[in-house]
């Protein structure tokens, strides 16, 4: 059995007694999206309410504007999340049984700020990847909206986009694959750095991209 089967049947057997606890802990992570729903939804039902102020205005494009930098701050301070699901993972390899408690640990009891570093840290190092990785999918939908409006209410274009956007993703994965470790580095270790936390994934990782990739 090579080695990424064993690690396959290992974590399908942890998972086998715990789908609940992960599904619940997913539900969890995606306490953030709720709140950024709620706060859109929130602003768009008072401005509907000044709707006849508002003639041949887009009032969703505005409640979207409006509510942004707000939502921007709710994904940014729960982010600590992601962190507690990756370490509720990373645990039970070793217990065999998830902990939901893991997912709040850095609201309870670990370090919520360094969490939130490494965050903040992982995005910026990964904004100018995503945009190249995606930028044929800007320039493809720029290209069609200006220049062939026609062709941008065919089936084809939803297609074409659809496999960019794929394709694009795929790219964006393989390029952060470098920082595949951080997360569950900074578990091991609660005293490393930020700095050095990526340091030492991407040292880790120096050859062994391809087998992380066939993992996923």
């Amino acid at each position: 059995m090579t080695a990424e089967k064993l690690i396959r049947s290992q974590g399908r057997e942890i998972l086998k007694n715990n789908y609940i606890k992960a599904i619940s802990g997913l539900l969890v992570l995606f306490l953030a999206f709720y709140l950024m729903y709620g706060v859109f939804a929130m602003v768009d039902s008072v401005l509907y309410l000044f709707e006849d102020s508002l003639n041949n205005v887009n009032i969703d494009a505005i409640a979207y504007a409006l509510s942004l930098p707000i939502n921007l701050m709710i994904l940014l301070f729960l982010s600590p999340l992601v962190n507690g699901y990756i370490r509720m993972y990373y645990r039970a390899a070793y217990r065999n049984t998830f902990d939901i408690n893991d997912v709040y640990y850095y609201f309870t009891h670990g370090p919520y700020g360094r969490a939130l570093r490494i965050n903040i840290s992982f995005f910026f190092r990964m904004l100018l990847p995503i945009i190249l990785c995606f930028l044929p999918v800007i320039t493809y939908m720029l290209l069609v909206g200006f220049a062939f409006k026609d062709f941008g209410d065919t089936n084809e274009y939803s297609f074409f986009l659809l496999i960019l956007n794929i394709l694009s993703v795929i790219l964006t994965v393989l390029w952060s694959l470098k920082y595949f470790t951080v997360y569950t580095l900074a578990v091991e270790d609660e005293q490393m750095g930020t700095k050095e936390l990526f340091r030492a994934s991407k040292r880790i990782m120096r050859g062994n991209t391809g087998n992380s990739a066939k993992l996923i």
